[in-house]
């Protein structure tokens, strides 16, 4: 056995060896004195032991157990001093060391050692042990979505759930969004944050823990008893912790019961040993039977109930009589009716008892009725049902007869409010009619104009050829206006469109709109002027200047010559608030609102004079509101229009912003 002694003294040095030798120990020793002997002796060679003095020149001996500590050696370390105070010894021994023994008591050193050495062997198998049950804990959670168990991911270093398995949410009944992010007394797994911190701080101490009954509280405030294990492992060289929890409170009732059935046995067992033998055989074998047979029927009847109280249809299951048997949360929301309202009621008198024109509609001429008496399937589409408030809506439906041998029990009625798919198509319709007329419109005049010109009919009329293609070339581009438009409108409503969001100067936006419509304005002869404003937006600035020029390009169309058009912003607490206003004709007050639609214009015959779609202020519409601000007008009909949108500042005000009012929107200089 290699031993290491820190000892001063050769005398004292001999004299444990002697004594560990007389014990039958075969004894190699080194003997330092110094701590940086110390450090080398244990660095180069393998100890089985450590012998030290209490009080050496210069140093303690406790400081090379706090040496071995820090480098997490295992190596058995004994104090072997003259004299030593019982509270020294105690605290020695907290900190690691697996025994003294007094200089003047030697004979007790060979029974220190080998306890020592029987405990190091013990740890030793221990650790084997834990390392390969850890490694085949680790295999089998891995099989994390699948696990029946319910698990949950946390990190190493806070605690923060950061996943969470299906089974764990469909036990506690949550969705994901409750788990992720929180910590184990948030979802209920113990009783308050400094019990949860407690298990967090032994778990990370001893990297693995478990408890066998813990109460669980469930989101609808039922308690269950659970086994609660959890581990630390490495992974991407972060440390995380995963933990398993099992739903025992099935298990610990089963075995509360039979513990007791075994104690009421355990009372007669002296007499009837062999007849109670056979008999709690049987009792447990019925227990097993009827415990699976409960479970099989209670998950089929949890998969039945969640199937059915999820379908976004209606389900409605009618007897004989057509009498509600069932009904699922969808079918009794969208007439309108509680559930246990409609137990019991006719279905016909409930929900089919009207025609569509609100005149009545006799049972026998219902096609539910008559399939259900007649045991065939019923299928409708674009049937009306009736609510319970006497409104009604378009429904599809499905009709299948139950039978029971020969005869038909009931029906079940599965249906479906198609309102909004007909509303959708209906505007389907709208739109392609629009569209259509809007396109036919510009091509004919274009096919007229071509038509005149390639038949030669103008050829000695310059000037009138010249106006003919003047009206074919204004027409083409009112086209590609247009299609420009339709299809910006497609980008933004299918999502293909993404605002490319930088920090800019709202003024500068507003600069670079007005260059761009300075020219129209110019030929119509209208004046164009812009404020600036100061602060950041985080916007998509070719966007913004597209809401702009089109705001403008609108006020110059319809002002008169001689008009002014302005472009101003003032701050208005953490937004910025802008406005066009125009000298025009107006806008009348019932169609404020609506001029913001497709194809939506004040007076379609102006608009096609002057070259608009109908779709420009509705693309505004969607750029605001991507960027979180909204958009509206304001007019008084022949006295001009003003246009206002919002957009949110880069970083938002704080509470001593001002409030922005008329007068603080103050105008740079005509004809910026």
């Amino acid at each position: 056995m290699r031993v290491l002694q820190i000892e001063n003294d050769a005398a004292d040095a001999e004299l444990c060896q002697a004594e560990l030798q007389r014990a039958g120990f075969a004894v190699a020793a080194d003997v330092v004195q110094t701590f940086e002997e110390f450090r080398q002796r244990i660095g180069s060679e393998p100890y089985g032991v450590i012998l030290a003095d209490y009080n050496l020149p210069g140093w303690k001996g406790t400081e090379a157990l706090d040496y071995l500590r820090q480098e997490r050696r295992d190596i058995p370390f004994i104090l072997v001093t003259g004299a030593m105070g019982e509270e020294a010894a105690v605290e020695c021994i907290k900190n690691g060391a697996a025994d003294y023994v007094l200089k003047g008591g030697l004979a007790r050193l060979p029974i220190a050692v080998r306890t020592a050495l029987k405990e190091k062997a013990l740890r030793q198998e221990r650790a084997r042990a834990e390392a390969a049950l850890s490694d085949s804990e680790l295999r089998y959670r891995r099989l994390f979505e699948a696990a029946q168990d319910g698990i949950l991911i946390l990190r190493g270093d806070t605690g923060e759930i950061t996943d969470v398995n299906p089974f764990l949410m469909e036990l506690l009944a949550s969705s994901r969004d409750v788990f992720i992010g929180k910590h184990l007394w948030d979802i209920g797994l113990f009783r308050n944050e400094a019990a949860s911190m407690a298990a967090f701080r032994e778990l990370q101490e001893k990297r693995y823990v478990r408890y066998e009954d813990l109460l669980l509280e469930k989101s609808d405030g039922r308690e269950i008893e659970v086994e609660f294990v959890s581990n630390v492992y490495r992974v991407d060289g972060r440390e995380v912790i995963q933990c398993n929890v099992r739903d025992v409170t099935e298990r610990k009732r089963a075995e509360e019961e039979i513990r007791r059935l075994n104690e009421e046995l355990e009372q007669r067992v002296v007499e009837r040993t062999a007849q109670l033998e056979a008999s709690n055989q049987k009792l447990e074998g019925e227990i097993r039977e009827r415990r699976w047979a409960e479970d099989a029927l209670e998950r089929l009847r949890r998969e039945n109930e969640l199937i059915l109280n999820s379908a976004g249809d209606g389900i409605w299951r009618v007897d004989a009589e057509g009498k509600c048997t069932f009904a699922n949360p969808a079918a009794a929301r969208m007439v309108g009716w509680d559930t246990g309202e409609l137990l019991g009621k006719r279905l016909h008198d409930l929900l089919h008892h009207s025609r569509p024109d609100g005149s009545p509609f006799p049972i026998e001429e219902c096609p539910l009725y008559r399939g259900r008496m007649e045991g065939t399937l019923c299928i409708r589409s674009d049937d009306v049902f009736w609510r319970k408030d006497g409104t009604n809506f378009t429904v599809d439906y499905i009709s299948t007869p139950l039978r029971e041998g020969d005869k038909v029990a009931g029906a079940v009625l599965t249906f479906r409010d198609v309102t909004e798919r007909r509303e959708v198509e209906k505007m389907k319709d709208e739109f392609i009619s629009v569209v259509s007329h809007e396109l036919r419109t510009p091509l004919t005049s274009i096919r007229g104009a071509l038509g005149l010109l390639a038949g030669g009919q103008l050829a000695a009329q310059p000037e009138k050829a010249q106006h003919i293609f003047d009206i074919a070339v204004s027409n083409t581009d009112r086209l590609v206006r247009l299609i420009n438009d339709i299809l910006d409108i497609e980008r933004m409503q299918s999502g293909r469109s993404t605002l490319a969001r930088v920090a800019c100067e709202p003024t500068n936006l507003m600069a670079l709109a007005a260059d761009a419509m300075q020219g129209l304005a110019e030929s119509a002869g209208v004046m164009l002027s812009v404020s600036a404003v100061p602060g950041q937006l985080l916007a998509d600035p070719d966007r913004i200047i597209q809401t702009f020029t089109n705001l403008l390009g609108n006020a110059i169309k319809f002002s008169p010559r001689g008009g002014r058009v302005c472009l101003e912003a003032a701050r208005q607490g953490d937004m910025v608030l802008f406005r066009v206003t125009d000298q025009g004709p107006g806008i009348p007050h019932d169609k404020l609102e609506s001029i913001f639609g497709r194809f939506a214009q004040v007076d379609a015959s102006d608009s096609r004079r002057k070259g608009g779609t109908g779709l420009g202020l509705f693309i505004c519409r969607n750029i605001v509101e991507q960027h979180g601000g909204r958009i509206w007008a304001e007019s008084v009909p022949g006295k001009g229009s003003t246009f206002y949108f919002t957009l949110p500042l880069a970083t938002r005000a704080g509470n001593g912003a001002a409030i922005a009012k008329p007068q603080d929107f103050i105008q740079q200089p005509d004809g910026v």
